[in-house]
């Protein structure tokens, strides 16, 4: 029987769809993302289909927001068997474009750092702890297509944040293995969200269908759709993998 699988960055894009997507497998979701009203709407749109959600508000980049998070998990009363990282942030702060690394400010990498990665980590820790002691689990992070093609239009920060994710990935994969905890990461290609609209449209017009086979961005179910798969024990011998999903733009 499934138990709580927690998502962050809910309110919107492969968070929202994937947190849609486990509910519908029979997982309790607790989701997090700073807004409020989205994801009470996430929360709602859950309930609606007769899933179970608990939606807290949080910014990942707190270490406390993040502990008061898997709390809440824990009060479901159920063990937490899947977790999602994929609360990021991929800042285009020059019209749409990326902050070249000779521009570039310690703070912003900072940011970028501690949002996308950091807050992988302490989850990974927290949660961790919870699934080596129940001897079962499943951490998923949402790592980019970046890491494979150095970012066409992502910033230093953010390709390095989420080649750490794979590389986390591996690291808790190989710790966590003698526990029945398994870990993955999705290279997530060009997905239809609010983050891959901003990076597209920092491209020329018909980039989309010069460098992806399948000529078209992804959407956020078929990435929430692996991420069900990852979390099932129909990937029961799967761990430490990056799994793309791009189209075909990293096929070699």
């Amino acid at each position: 029987m499934p138990g709580v699988a927690i998502v962050t960055g809910a309110s919107r894009g492969i968070g929202k769809a994937s947190a849609l997507a486990l509910a519908e497998a029979g997982h309790a979701v607790v989701i997090c993302a700073r807004s409020q009203s989205d994801l009470e709407a996430t929360a709602a749109e859950v309930r609606a289909r007769g899933g179970r959600a608990t939606a807290v508000v949080a910014d990942v980049a707190s270490e406390d927001d993040l502990k008061r998070l898997v709390a809440e998990a824990r009060r479901q009363g159920e063990s937490i068997d899947v977790l999602v990282n994929n609360a990021g942030v991929s800042p285009k702060p020059r019209n749409g474009r990326r902050t070249p690394v000779v521009e570039m400010t310690t703070q912003e990498w900072n940011e970028v750092m501690t949002t996308n990665l950091t807050s992988s980590f302490i989850l990974a820790r927290e949660v961790g702890k919870l699934m080596c002691s129940a001897k079962r689990g499943s951490i998923i992070s949402i790592s980019s297509v970046s890491v494979r093609v150095g970012g066409p239009s992502s910033g230093a920060h953010y390709v390095a944040s989420k080649a750490g994710m794979s590389g986390l990935t591996k690291a808790l994969a190989r710790e966590f293995a003698p526990f029945g905890v398994r870990a993955n990461a999705i290279a997530a290609g060009s997905i239809a969200t609010v983050i891959g609209a901003r990076s597209k449209n920092a491209l020329e017009a018909d980039w989309v269908e010069r460098t992806i086979p399948l000529g078209r961005q992804g959407e956020p179910r078929e990435i929430a759709d692996l991420v069900v798969f990852l979390a099932s024990d129909r990937s029961s011998y799967i761990t430490g993998c990056t799994m793309d999903a791009t189209g075909g733009w990293t096929m070699t």
